[in-house]
C-alpha cells in the first residue's frame, strides 16, 4: 500500500495543474511534501483499521510514517519469523518496535517452551500409567495412581485422542490390578482367619483329647455333647479349609484328633447301649453263676471289642503309619542310604553283637543265637518282660535295621558270619555267604563249622535231654538255633489266620527254649533275633491295597507279594526300587521291588500276612540278649524295687515352673518293691532345678492311678534350647541314677502346640 500511494503521488507530479504563476522552489517543495506523508499516514492507519496480514504489518512496522503506525504494526506481529526479520532490521531504527517484537519474540518462546513442556508430561504421565499398569511395586499402589489421575486433568486438553486412549487403558488396567490387590487383602485376611481357624480346632481337639483320656470318672461323657463337638468341629474345619491350601502336617493331625474323637464316641455310644449288659455279666462273674447264655453275650461284646479293634487297626493305624513312613523314606531317600544313627544294620550282626561275647575273658564261652522266623520286634517286647519275671534270667532287648528286602534267604544269610553276601545267576534266588549256599540249615551248619560252631533246628534242640545237649554242644562255642512258628504258620493262605496264635506260642516257645539252654547246657548267654518281620491284618484287603505291575521283567529271579527281585529293573509306578549293595551290602548289584507304605503286588496264596517290603513292623528287627542270673545277681531278682518312667518321652520346659508326670510301670508287689525318687533338672552333673522327693508305692492295677506329678522350678533364666539339660530320677536311698530324659528348656515358647 505505501509503495502504490508513492507511486500515485508520482504521477501527481507529472501532471500538474496550470497555475498563473510559477513559485519558487522553496514555496512549491514543502505543502506538497506534508500533503504525501499526510496520505500516507491516513492510509496505514486505514489499512491497519482493515486487518492487514502478518507481511503487511511487518511491511508497515519497518516503513510505517509514524511511530505510532509502526508500533501497532509491531504489536499486532505473531509470526516467529517475521518478528525475527523485523527484529534485525529495527535494530539502531526504532527502539520502540525493536522492543516491541523483542518482548514479542521471548513471550513466543516461552509459549512454545510451556507448550513443549506440556507435550513431554502428557507423554511421562502416559508412560508412568503404563509402567504403574504393570508394576510388582504395589506399595502406595492406589495413591499413586490417584495423583497420577490428578496430574492428567491439568493436562488433558493438550493430548491428543491417542495419548488419552492410552492414558486412560493403563489407568483401567491399573484399577484392575487395585480390585485385584484388595481381593488379594481380603484373601489373605480370610487365610489368616482361617488359619487361626484351624488351630483353634486342633487345640481344642487335642485339648479335648487329653481331657477324655485323663478323665478317671466312672461316670460316662454325654455322647450327645460330643456329638455336638465332633459336628461342630467338622463344620469348622470344613469352612476353615474352603479355597485354601492346608498343609499336610496340619490336615494329618486333624484326621487323627477327629478320628480317636469319633473313635471314643462310638465307644461311648457302645458302652451306653451295653452298660446294662456288661453290669449283668460283671456280677454273674462274681457270683460264679455264668450260663452259657452269659457266656454267649460275653463272646459277642468282645466280638463287637475286636471289630472295632481291628477296624481302627486297619483303616487307620495302618494307613496313616504308611503315608507317614513312605513320605519319610521318599524324602531322605532312604533306600539310597540304608542307615539310621544310632541302630546297627542287620548284615552287621555277626560283628555287632556275636564277636564281642568272645572277647577278653569271654574267648572260650558258649553263645547260642536262636533265630525265630518273621518274629516281630513287639512280640520280642513281650518275651522280654516273661523272661525278666523269672528268677534266674534278665533279658534286654535292642533293635537293628534289618535289610532289603526284607524277607527269610536274605535275612538268614545276613545274620550269618560273613564278608561278602551275593546273588548269582543259577541259584534260584540263593544267597551266598563268601560263595557259600546259606539255602537251609544244612548248607549254614557248613558255613559256621568254619567259626567253631553249628546250625541246629529249635525242634532239634527241644528234643535233647539235658546229657544229649550238653555232649552235642561240648566242643561247640557258637550255636545258631532256627526257629519257625510264627512264619510257619503266617506265610501260608490255609494258616494266616492263625498268626496271633502263632505268635504267642512263639513266645512261649522262646521263653522256654532260652531257659532250657540257659539252665541244662553251660550256656550264659542267648541272643534272640530273627530274619525280618511281617505285616498282618485280620479283616480282608481291597483292591485299593494292590500295586499291580503291569510290566513285569522277564528272568525274575523272585517274585512275591511285597517284593521282586532280578539283576536289573527299571523305574515303576508306585513301587521303589533298589539295590541290595545299599540295602543289604551285598557285593553284587542286584535290584528290586517294594510296594509304597503297605501294599502288595498282589494277592496270590494269601495276603493278610506279608512281609519283604519297608515298613516299620517288616525291618525293625528285634536282638533280645538274656543272661543267665547266679548268686546275688539272682538273689536280688527276688525282690527289687519299682520302676518309674517319665510319662512323656519327648520333654519341653517353656515356663519357669513345669509340671512333669512320672509313671510308676506296675503294681508294687511281695516281689516289687516301693522306691523313693529324688527328681531335678541337671546340666551335665549340675542341678539347674529345684528338686522333689516323691514316693511310689501304688497297689494299684490302673495305670491312672500310679501316676504322680512333680512341679520343678528352673534355677535362673539364662537357658540355652541346644544345650542339653536331663530330667534325672535318682534312687533317693541308693543316691544311685534309675532314669534320665532330654529336656528342651525354651523360655521363648509360650505354646506347645506346632
Amino acid at each position: 500500500m505505501a509503495a502504490f500511494i508513492q507511486k500515485l503521488f508520482k504521477s501527481r507530479k507529472a501532471n500538474p495543474a496550470t497555475s498563473p504563476r510559477t513559485p519558487s522552489k522553496s514555496e512549491s517543495a514543502q505543502p506538497t511534501e506534508v500533503d504525501h506523508r499526510k496520505v500516507l499516514r491516513e492510509a496505514q492507519e486505514q489499512q491497519l483499521l482493515n486487518g492487514p496480514g502478518q507481511p503487511e504489518l511487518a511491511d508497515l512496522a519497518l516503513e510505517g510514517v509514524t511511530a505510532s503506525i509502526r508500533l501497532d504494526a509491531a504489536k499486532g506481529l505473531r509470526e516467529e519469523a517475521l518478528l525475527q526479520q523485523v527484529q534485525k532490521q529495527s535494530k539502531g531504527r526504532d527502539k520502540g518496535v525493536y522492543q516491541t517484537v523483542r518482548q514479542a519474540l521471548q513471550i513466543l518462546r516461552d509459549q512454545q517452551a510451556s507448550e513443549a513442556a506440556t507435550r513431554q508430561r502428557v507423554n511421562d504421565l502416559v508412560s508412568q500409567a503404563r509402567e504403574q499398569a504393570s508394576s510388582e511395586n504395589t506399595k502406595l499402589f492406589k495413591a499413586r495412581l490417584e495423583t497420577l489421575q490428578e496430574n492428567w486433568r491439568a493436562v488433558e486438553e493438550s493430548a491428543s485422542t491417542e495419548q488419552v486412549q492410552q492414558f486412560l487403558e493403563a489407568v483401567h488396567q491399573c484399577r484392575e490390578r487395585l480390585q485385584q490387590m484388595e481381593q488379594a487383602r481380603q484373601d489373605e485376611e480370610r487365610q489368616q482367619e482361617q488359619a487361626h481357624q484351624r488351630f483353634e480346632t486342633l487345640e481344642l481337639l487335642e485339648r479335648t483329647l487329653a481331657d477324655l483320656k485323663s478323665d478317671t470318672s466312672s461316670e460316662l461323657p454325654s455322647p450327645s455333647a460330643l456329638d455336638a463337638l465332633q459336628k461342630t468341629q467338622e463344620n469348622r474345619w470344613l469352612e476353615a479349609t474352603r479355597d485354601t491350601d492346608v498343609s499336610k502336617q496340619e490336615q494329618k493331625a486333624y484326621e487323627q484328633h477327629m478320628l480317636a474323637l469319633r473313635s471314643y464316641l462310638n465307644g461311648v455310644r457302645w458302652l451306653a447301649q451295653e452298660k446294662d449288659t456288661i453290669s449283668d455279666l460283671a456280677r454273674v462273674a462274681e457270683t460264679n453263676e455264668a450260663t452259657d447264655d452269659h457266656r454267649n453275650q460275653a463272646s459277642e461284646l468282645l466280638k463287637q471289642l475286636d471289630e472295632a479293634v481291628e477296624a481302627c487297626y486297619a483303616n487307620w493305624y495302618l494307613d496313616r503309619l504308611a503315608s507317614n513312613w513312605s513320605e519319610k523314606v521318599e524324602s531322605e531317600q532312604a533306600l539310597a542310604e540304608w542307615r539310621v544313627p544310632g541302630i546297627s544294620n542287620q548284615q552287621d550282626f555277626y560283628r555287632r553283637w556275636v564277636q564281642p561275647q568272645f572277647e577278653g575273658r569271654n574267648s572260650s564261652k558258649r553263645l547260642v543265637v536262636i533265630i525265630s522266623d518273621a518274629f516281630r520286634y513287639e512280640a520280642a517286647v513281650e518275651l522280654r518282660e516273661r523272661i525278666n519275671v523269672k528268677r534266674y534270667s534278665e533279658a534286654k532287648l535292642h533293635s537293628q535295621l534289618g535289610v532289603l528286602p526284607s524277607y527269610t534267604s536274605l535275612g538268614m544269610a545276613s545274620l550269618l558270619p560273613h564278608q561278602t553276601l551275593e546273588y548269582r545267576d543259577g541259584t534260584s534266588g540263593d544267597v551266598l555267604v563268601d560263595g557259600q549256599s546259606t539255602a537251609n540249615t544244612a548248607a549254614r551248619n557248613k558255613i559256621l563249622t568254619a567259626h567253631n560252631g553249628m546250625a541246629v533246628t529249635a525242634d532239634d534242640v527241644k528234643g535233647w535231654s539235658r546229657d544229649q545237649g550238653r555232649e552235642i554242644l561240648k566242643d561247640q562255642q557258637l550255636v545258631y538255633v532256627y526257629h519257625n512258628v510264627v512264619d510257619a504258620r503266617g506265610d501260608s493262605a490255609s494258616t494266616e489266620s492263625e498268626t496271633f496264635d502263632a505268635v504267642e506260642d512263639a513266645i512261649e516257645e522262646l521263653t522256654e527254649l532260652s531257659r532250657k539252654i540257659l539252665m541244662h547246657f553251660n550256656t550264659s548267654t542267648v541272643l534272640i533275633t530273627a530274619d525280618h518281620g511281617f505285616l498282618y491284618q485280620r479283616s480282608k484287603l481291597d483292591a485299593v491295597d494292590r500295586t499291580a505291575l503291569v510290566d513285569k521283567p522277564d528272568n525274575l529271579t523272585k517274585s512275591k507279594k511285597r517284593y521282586v527281585i532280578a539283576q536289573s529293573l527299571p523305574d515303576t509306578n508306585g513301587a521303589w526300587r533298589g539295590n541290595t549293595r545299599d540295602t543289604a551290602g551285598t557285593s553284587c548289584d542286584t535290584q528290586f521291588w517294594i510296594p509304597k507304605g503297605a501294599n502288595r503286588f498282589h494277592f496270590v496264596g494269601g495276603a493278610r500276612f506279608v512281609h519283604g517290603g519297608a515298613m516299620p513292623q517288616e525291618i525293625v528287627v528285634p536282638v533280645l540278649t538274656v543272661h543267665q542270673l547266679r548268686g546275688e545277681k539272682a538273689a536280688r531278682r527276688d525282690r527289687r524295687p519299682v520302676e518309674v518312667i517319665s510319662a512323656k518321652t519327648n520333654l519341653k520346659m517353656v515356663n519357669n515352673i513345669q509340671r512333669f508326670d512320672l509313671m510308676q510301670t506296675e503294681a508294687v508287689s511281695d516281689f516289687v518293691t516301693p522306691v523313693t525318687l529324688a527328681v531335678a533338672i541337671y546340666e551335665g552333673e549340675q542341678k539347674v532345678s529345684s528338686e522333689e522327693v516323691v514316693t511310689f508305692d501304688s497297689t494299684s492295677e490302673s495305670v491312672s492311678e500310679r501316676v504322680k506329678s512333680v512341679r520343678l522350678s528352673l534355677s535362673g533364666t539364662d537357658f540355652d534350647r541346644n544345650c542339653d539339660y536331663h530330667l534325672v530320677l535318682k534312687n533317693k536311698d541308693l543316691n544311685t541314677e534309675v532314669e534320665r530324659y532330654r529336656v528342651v528348656i525354651d523360655l521363648a515358647f509360650t505354646d506347645d502346640f506346632f
